[in-house]
């Protein structure tokens, strides 16, 4: 880049050797100087101390350090040229050990006459969105120019070119301060994507990674995509990176290079509970012994090289009630961008009634833990034993009632936390909405009570295929918020709202419990819909070890055979996590209360839980 102008300024060579000068001895005199509050001091040789100003901002700066004050010089002459005072410069410096006096050359400040384009395709500069107008006969905004550059390089580097050049040429300086030049582009060599390089001791498809990473086999080479990759591959829970990925050039191709080795993923853990049992004697009531509940979930991840995840869980609860649940989740299906989400659950409650529903989704996959989820899922809930007698003597269809529905729904989940499994701050957001018909199932033992006692259940039955429309919204909303270095404050609202002609026993949500209102029995308060409130400090010691106080409060709603009850339990208690290496040990103590009743502690809730990852 050449520039020309009046012979009364002083020469360009001249001053670019004089400023060259004075950036050594700042840097040399920068390395010797012990660190200090520095003053410095701006003077115009060509303009007045006002004008100046208005140029830099401010002609007096304080600095903390000598490395500070070797850089500011060069900052505020960079400032004056995006100005378009492209002949600023250092003219000379006077320093003592507390100040420095700078003393610039301004200039004139320049504007663009005309600015040319060489060898770039229109499409590059519509998609940069390039106006000429902004730049011809206009005032010089260097910083425009850099901008533009940085633009087409961008996008050079994302459409197959990642070694492209740009420069100004043919620059010329006009006797008005008028400045021609042209900006050409050399693409130099178009590469594509050739292959992914794997290198370590994790077994991974390289479907999955193509896929995941976004990289396409003789596709244009993305410079986006290759900065993307560190991010996307510390987003898996089952790997981890041993060095930073590398690209091999080779021909016209590019090669990606991963060191990868596995990581502990999978993980089996046991919770158990103690709670307290209720026996009532002849006379009196009285607590003489305790029950047993628990769970234990199997989760693999990666198991088998493609990404997936394998869960299975199965809990036990009191009164004999029994919930088994089994999910299997493929990342990608072959061809489609999308993965596969399948679930199964079975729940008996005690001996009243048994629950099959399943879940069949495609997945979207979104950056880290994110996702869309898109499903259709279905429910069959079947009675199994009946109050014959009070069936008879009301001659009404009994609360629990068989039925069949199918949803059709979305579902979206958002992760931003510094740590997934143990946080200290970020959000999470999670959003599940569906809906459907409902049939409810004809129970032929009904019918023969009816006709026993001269009742048409039957047209009671009809009755409520009226409007078989239902639809439910779920949600959790998580918030940490850092307190200090070790400390963080959870904010958790969940809730649920089931919704239709007339809701059933069998369909209302079941809440209480370790994971969803501690302090009560597990699934032991029932709800059409509940929004349950939880403050939780915590104190982070180091990995999963964590020590926690909690608050839960919740609203609940049951609006069960068009019978509205509302309730407003509290839970509260400690926790500990401790993290060794055999595994994760928790314990936690929990009481909650009804607003009818006062807190108990003999009816506290006491949970040993385990995590091993493997």
């Amino acid at each position: 880049m050449i520039f020309t102008r009046n012979a009364s300024t002083p020469k360009t060579f001249f001053i670019a050797f004089a400023t060259f000068i004075v950036w050594a001895n700042l840097f040399f005199a920068a390395q010797t100087t012990s660190a200090q509050n520095y003053t410095v001091q701006l003077y115009g040789l060509d303009t007045d101390s006002i004008s100046l100003k208005k140029l830099t901002t401010k002609t007096r700066f304080v600095l903390k350090d000598s490395t500070e004050q070797a850089a500011s010089l060069p900052k505020i002459i960079d400032q004056l040229h995006q100005k378009g005072y492209l002949s600023a410069s250092v003219d000379s410096v006077q320093r003592n050990l507390k100040q420095l006096n700078a003393y610039l050359w301004v200039g004139q400040k320049y504007h663009i006459d005309s600015l040319k384009i060489n060898n770039i395709d229109p499409k590059w500069l519509n998609k940069v969105q390039f106006k000429p107008q902004n730049f011809n006969n206009q005032p010089l905004q260097w910083q425009s120019i850099q901008q533009l550059q940085q633009k087409l390089l961008v996008y050079a580097e994302n459409n197959g070119y990642p070694f492209a050049k740009i420069a100004l040429i043919n620059t010329q300086i006009n006797p008005n301060n008028g400045v021609n030049t042209t900006l050409q582009l050399d693409k130099q060599q178009y590469i594509t994507f050739d292959t992914i390089a794997v290198l370590g001791n994790v077994r991974i498809s390289k479907p999955f990674l193509y896929r995941y990473l976004g990289i396409k086999t003789n596709k244009p080479y993305n410079e986006n995509t290759i900065k993307q990759v560190q991010k996307r591959l510390n987003e898996l829970t089952f790997l981890q990176q041993d060095k930073t990925p590398t690209i091999d050039f080779i021909a016209n191709q590019a090669r990606l290079n991963l060191w990868l080795k596995r990581k502990k993923a999978s993980r089996f853990d046991v919770l158990l509970g103690v709670i307290p049992k209720t026996e009532t004697g002849s006379t009196v009531t009285t607590q003489t012994k305790y029950e047993i509940t628990g769970e234990g979930n199997l989760n693999l991840q990666n198991s088998l090289g493609s990404a997936e995840t394998i869960d299975v869980a199965f809990r036990s609860y009191q009164n004999k009630s029994r919930q088994l649940k089994a999910r299997v989740i493929y990342p990608y299906l072959p061809v489609l961008p999308l993965g596969a989400d399948v679930a199964f659950e079975l729940f008996i409650r005690d001996t009243t009634h048994r629950d099959v529903s399943t879940l069949l989704a495609a997945q979207y996959l979104l950056q880290g833990n994110n996702y869309v989820k898109a499903f259709w899922q279905t429910k069959a809930s079947t009675i199994l034993s009946l109050d014959s007698l009070t069936v008879a003597t009301t001659r009404k269809l009994p609360a629990l009632l068989d039925f069949k529905n199918q949803q059709y729904g979305l579902e979206y989940q958002l992760e931003h936390l510094d740590y997934r499994f143990n946080p200290r701050k970020g959000i999470a957001i999670w959003l599940n909405t569906s809906i459907g018909l409902r049939k409810i199932q004809t129970n032929t033992r009904i019918l023969s009570i009816g006709d026993a006692i001269n009742t048409n259940f039957a047209a009671q039955y009809d009755s409520l295929q009226q409007n078989p429309i239902q639809w439910q919204i779920q949600y959790k909303l998580s918030k940490y918020t850092p307190l200090g270095k070790r400390t963080t404050l959870k904010t958790e609202l969940q809730g649920a709202l089931i919704q239709s002609n007339l809701l059933l026993a069998n369909e209302v949500y079941r809440i209480g419990g370790n994971r969803l209102l501690r302090g009560f029995d597990e699934q032991s308060i029932f709800a059409t819909q509940y929004h349950l409130l939880s403050i939780e400090y915590r104190l982070l010691v180091g990995g999963a070890t964590t020590f926690f106080v909690f608050g839960d409060i919740a609203y609940t709603q049951n609006n069960v055979n068009n019978t509205n009850t509302n309730s407003l339990p509290i839970g509260t208690g400690i926790g500990l996590t401790l993290e060794t290496k055999a595994g994760v040990f928790g314990l936690s103590y929990a009481i909650g209360k009804l607003p009818e009743n006062p807190f108990n502690l003999r009816s506290a809730k006491i949970h040993f839980g385990y995590v091993n990852y493997f």
